[in-house]
């Protein structure tokens, strides 16, 4: 039976933030940290099944439901305030589910500025390449993020449309030359997984894209027991 539990998350303003986590009665080794878009919340369509993807493939995981974008008090701020606050809270999140959790592995997952939130994490860690990423759609932080994850030794997954006004040829093949960075970059998508107006397409996209996340995730887990296999 599916169990939702809820850590407390305390923000820049020391308000606790709505995180839903959820656990399996025979605790995995592994929990995915959800860091949703900007307006793309954790119930947003492609959350709302991968929720459940990653939860019948065996993962725990533990979404952080931010809304900044409904938030005014943040809204009215400049843009360096912003970033100030952002950074704080990625790093605050992290280490408070770490604190309180324990795992042998995190799967850092995000979405647009959850990808910001990632890359404040990565440039806080001592030793950043502990981590499994899950990139999708990165925006604004994407040519940072791919400096720092370019010569990555752990898994990371990118995702992201060759129709998003992110989409940079220049920046991807930065990452086409390291062996532990899938591409995965879906014809005809925008950045919210839409084509244009046409929502069959647009349906369909989610569908590959949720396909493509959950073949990554089959293939990490599989890699892992092969290696728990060698220690044996």
């Amino acid at each position: 039976m599916k169990k939702v539990d809820k850590l407390e998350l305390i923000d820049y303003k020391s308000k606790n933030i709505k995180n839903d986590y959820y656990t399996h009665e025979k605790k995995p080794t592994s929990l995915i940290i959800v860091f949703p878009g900007y307006g793309y919340d954790s119930n947003s369509p492609l959350f709302f099944y991968l929720k459940e993807l990653v939860y019948d493939l065996g993962y725990d995981f533990i979404t952080i439901d931010y809304r900044y974008n409904e938030n005014q008090e943040f809204l009215d701020l400049p843009e360096s305030d912003k970033l100030k606050w952002l950074e704080y809270d990625s790093n605050i999140f992290y280490e408070t589910i770490k604190q309180n959790t324990d795992y042998k592995q995190y799967f850092l997952l995000g979405k647009s500025l959850g990808t910001t939130a990632i890359l404040n994490i990565l440039q806080n860690e001592k030793n950043r390449e502990k981590e499994t990423l899950i990139l999708l759609t990165p925006a604004m932080s994407q040519a940072a993020l791919i400096d720092i994850i370019k010569d990555f030794k752990t898994p990371v997954f990118f995702q992201i449309g060759d129709v998003d006004p992110y989409y940079s040829k220049k920046n991807i093949k930065f990452l086409k030359n390291n062996k532990n960075i899938e591409l995965d970059i879906l014809s005809d998508m925008g950045h919210a997984y839409e084509t244009g107006d046409d929502i069959y397409k647009s349906i369909l996209n989610l569908i590959t894209a949720l396909k493509n996340i959950e073949k990554f995730l089959e293939n990490v887990k599989n890699d892992q027991h092969g290696d728990e296999s060698d220690k044996m």
